[in-house]
C-alpha cells in the first residue's frame, strides 16, 4: 500500500494527474486495502502443527538379506559420517552428520552385524557330518551320492531396502503441546522420549523430534 501511494504522489506532483484524481484513486485503493484485510482475518487458519520444522532429524534405513553393517560402512566412508560404537546393538547402528547439538542421522537397520561371531552351522549338518566320518570311506560314496541327489542348497535370501520412518525436528518442542497438536489433527501420537511417532496418510512412521534428540 505504501509503495502504491508513492507513486501516485509522483504522478501527481509530475502533473500527470489532477488533485481530485489524486484523491479518488487514494480513497478507492484505502478501501480495497482495507476490505482484503477484514477477508483474511475471517477466513479460518490453515490447521498445523503449530512448530516450525528446522530439519530433518534422522533417516531409518531397513536393509534385509545383507548386513547392516554394510550400509553403515559405506556411508561413513564415502561421506565422512561420523559412528558411535556403544550405539550399535547388532541390529542397527547410528551414523551421525552435521552440528552435534542439532544434527541428523541416519539409522542402518536389519541384518546380521558382520563383528559377531559367525553363527554355529546348523545341528542337522553337524550330525550328517558325524555319521559319515563313523562310516568309512566305504561310506562315502552312498554319502557323496544322497549329496548329489537330495535336496537342492537354499537360495540366498534376496536382498530389499525399505526407507520406513524419518524424523523432522521442530523448533521450541513442548511435548504436552505437541500431543495435544496432533491429537487436535486426528492423528495417534505415540511418545517415544524426546519425539511423538504419528503415522503419515500412506502408512510412513513419521517422528516428530525436539532439538534435544540426537545420535549422541
Amino acid at each position: 500500500m505504501e509503495s502504491f501511494v508513492d507513486s501516485i504522489m509522483k504522478e501527481f506532483e509530475g502533473g500527470k494527474i489532477s488533485r481530485r484524481q489524486l484523491i479518488q484513486t487514494i480513497s478507492i485503493a484505502a478501501t480495497a486495502y482495507v476490505a482484503g484485510d477484514a477477508l483474511l482475518a475471517e477466513a479460518p487458519a490453515p490447521a498445523t502443527l503449530g512448530y516450525h520444522t528446522i530439519g530433518v532429524n534422522h533417516i531409518s534405513y531397513s536393509v534385509t538379506g545383507k548386513d547392516y553393517g554394510v550400509a553403515r560402512d559405506f556411508y561413513i566412508k564415502l561421506f565422512g559420517m561420523d559412528y558411535v560404537p556403544d550405539q550399535d546393538t547388532g541390529a542397527q547402528a547410528y551414523i551421525p552428520f552435521g552440528p552435534k547439538d542439532n544434527g541428523t542421522f541416519m539409522l542402518p537397520r536389519g541384518g546380521r552385524d558382520p563383528n559377531a561371531a559367525p553363527p554355529a552351522p546348523p545341528a542337522a549338518a553337524a550330525a550328517g557330518a558325524g555319521a559319515g566320518a563313523g562310516r568309512g570311506a566305504g561310506a562315502g560314496r552312498g554319502a557323496g551320492a544322497g549329496a548329489a541327489g537330495g535336496a537342492p542348497a537354499a537360495a540366498p535370501q534376496p536382498t530389499t531396502l525399505t526407507v520406513d520412518q524419518f524424523g523432522l525436528t521442530v523448533a521450541n518442542f513442548d511435548a504436552k503441546k505437541v500431543e495435544e497438536a496432533l491429537k487436535k489433527a486426528g492423528l495417534d501420537p505415540k511418545k517415544d522420549g524426546e519425539s511423538f511417532h504419528v503415522v503419515d496418510p500412506f502408512g510412513m512412521d513419521l517422528q516428530i523430534c525436539s532439538e534435544k534428540m540426537s545420535a549422541y
